[in-house]
């Protein structure tokens, strides 16, 4: 067996904080109503294809919901409470995209559980949390009980530090600008569908009054 020297341990020590602090360097303040959603976030299908998310964002009215990943029983509550209400977001132009950090080859497990047929998107890297200011360290009891389970975050999510994203949906208009928020400390309280869906209605006759039309 080969045991690293002092000064390997030492590069290795070095190499796990300046990766800390990297991440920290790029966070963002979390995105509040009236902020404009990220540009230039590159996201991930099933597949590994590549998914320019603002693209997409800026052309339709969009509700964006960030979740744990596939193994979260909270997350797959919430994805399922929003497919009971998916056909009436569409009804009224507004298109349903869930992110989590899972790497790519894990969102057919979400959409296996849920069986959601809106767009369950990877955040590989984290970035997406990041730019949207709602990234939180994964705390070390949880790692532990999901490997315990043979549940293993670093795989999961590839990440060396991992990240995970607050229980927050953000609902935008067709320019990007968020128009509502909801956040919530405890992962085990639901965001109402049915709220997201009145806010919706506010929020759509206020973008026609600014002359836009689904």
């Amino acid at each position: 067996m080969k045991y690293l020297t002092i000064t390997e341990c030492g590069w290795l020590k070095l190499f796990q904080v300046f990766f800390v602090i990297n991440w920290l360097s790029m966070a963002h303040a979390e995105l509040k109503v009236g902020d404009t959603i990220p540009d230039n976030l590159t996201l991930f299908t099933g597949a590994g294809a590549s998914f320019h998310f603002s693209k997409v964002a800026s052309v339709q009215p969009t509700v964006v919901y960030f979740y744990r990943g596939w193994w979260c029983p909270y997350a797959v509550r919430q994805l399922i409470e929003f497919k009971k209400l998916e056909k009436d977001f569409m009804q009224l132009g507004w298109q349903l995209i869930a992110i989590s950090p899972d790497q790519p080859s894990y969102l057919t497990r979400t959409i296996k559980k849920t069986g959601v047929s809106f767009l369950v998107l990877s955040d590989r890297g984290g970035r997406a949390q990041k730019s949207f200011g709602v990234t939180t360290a994964a705390k070390d009891k949880l790692i532990e009980d999901l490997a315990s389970n043979g549940v293993s975050l670093k795989e999961v999510t590839g990440m060396m530090d991992i990240q995970l994203p607050k229980h927050v949906l953000f609902i935008s208009g067709v320019d990007g600008e968020i128009l509502h928020k909801e956040v919530h400390s405890d992962y085990e309280q639901l965001i109402s569908a049915e709220r997201v869906l009145d806010m919706i209605k506010v929020h759509r006759a206020r973008i026609k009054i600014k002359g836009y039309q689904n």
